[in-house]
């Protein structure tokens, strides 16, 4: 999940592997608190050979916020070198990070990749990234039905007006989420427990339900960026071979409305998940509160008011922003003014902001 973040060649093989996984887990042991959650990522039983190592961390402690844990992990697994990679999604949480380590084996250095994830995901991304590929295989037919599906659940952006307001969760349940993109779960955990024994076997199971699509996955009808990355992805590389092997490519798979489609797959998700109508409504309700909020306080209000701009202009609302402590601080401020009385308070504020910045 690092890539090849750190130099390394060797590959080992899964017995290999187990035991190295087992070292990683006491060096985890060794530097984190008592009551971590880590374990290493799954893989298909036809697996035999592996270039790299992922481990899997709930990371939402204070203890993961800084240099010292990692550098302490790095001590304990004799690292020889360590490389800090956030994802450069620009939709990715801007917290999570795979440290990657340069670790002697027998066979020689191999890259171990820990994976940081919220504790709230964490039981949903440790089968996200099981069995190669197969989450980001599954998160093409959740996105041709409107969903987004991820380490961190199964999820639905919201748009209003023409504008990505933000994401809510429908489910952090694994198995609630295959069935509703159509998946037997039964048949899911069967393959967990050793029924995919194979790369096919898995390609078998993507394309097992009702509302899987080959066209999401041809790169014709991929965007230039995706394109870029599924051909750095040997699986997926691979599921399209095997979907052209299968005939799929060219069957007819009809020309359903895609709009309609979606909006099938959302009273499906309303009527499954009660609580996602509500959740989407208070996601609404605060968008436009906040943008009410704005309007009355942002920079050219700002501006206006006190005579400052560009970097000083920053530097002022940057202070507003920390005094606050939060948007929802913030926002009960600005309501509680007049826009007299919010004019006449940030005129102050910036007088003794310039005060103390002299």
């Amino acid at each position: 999940m690092g890539g090849n973040a750190v130099l390394s060649t060797t590959r080992l093989t899964s017995s290999e592997l187990m035991v190295l996984a087992c070292r990683v887990q006491r060096a985890l042991d060794a530097a984190l608190p008592r009551a971590h959650r880590s374990e290493p990522v799954r893989f298909h039983g036809g697996k035999t050979s592996h270039g790299d190592l992922d481990v899997l961390l709930a990371c939402d402690h204070a203890t993961f916020e800084n240099a010292t844990f990692e550098n302490a992990l790095g001590v304990s697994l004799g690292a020889t070198e360590m490389v800090v990679n956030h994802s450069k999604r620009l939709d990715a949480d801007p917290n999570r990070k795979v440290l990657s380590y340069s670790v002697p084996t027998e066979a020689g250095a191999f890259q171990v990749d820990v994976v940081q994830v919220p504790e709230s995901a964490f039981d949903f991304a440790r089968w996200y990234f099981a069995f190669n590929d197969l989450g980001n295989l599954l998160g093409r037919v959740a996105r041709r039905m409107g969903f987004k599906l991820s380490e961190s659940g199964l999820r639905l952006e919201v748009d209003a007006a023409g504008e990505r307001v933000g994401e809510v969760v429908v489910t952090r349940d694994w198995e609630l989420a295959l069935s509703f993109l159509g998946y037997d779960s039964q048949r899911y955990w069967k393959g967990a427990q050793g029924g995919f024994d194979s790369l096919e076997s898995l390609f078998d199971f993507v394309s097992s339900s009702p509302y899987f699509d080959p066209g999401v996955f041809l790169p014709e009808n991929r965007p230039n960026a995706a394109r870029r990355r599924d051909a750095a992805r040997p699986t997926y590389q691979a599921f399209l071979a095997w979907m052209e092997g299968q005939g799929l490519c060219s069957a007819s798979w009809g020309n359903q409305d895609k709009e309609l489609f979606r909006a099938n797959a959302l009273v499906r998700a309303t009527d499954r998940f009660p609580r996602l109508s509500r959740d989407v409504c208070d996601l609404l309700d605060h968008h436009r509160r906040m943008k009410a909020v704005r309007a009355r306080f942002n920079g050219r209000v700002v501006s206006d008011v006190t005579g400052l701009e560009g970097p000083e202009l920053g530097a002022f609302l940057r202070e507003r922003q920390a005094f606050f402590g939060s948007e929802e601080a913030l926002a009960e401020w600005v309501e509680g003014l007049t826009d007299a009385e919010l004019r006449s308070a940030v005129a102050e504020q910036a007088s003794e902001w310039h005060g103390r910045s002299q």
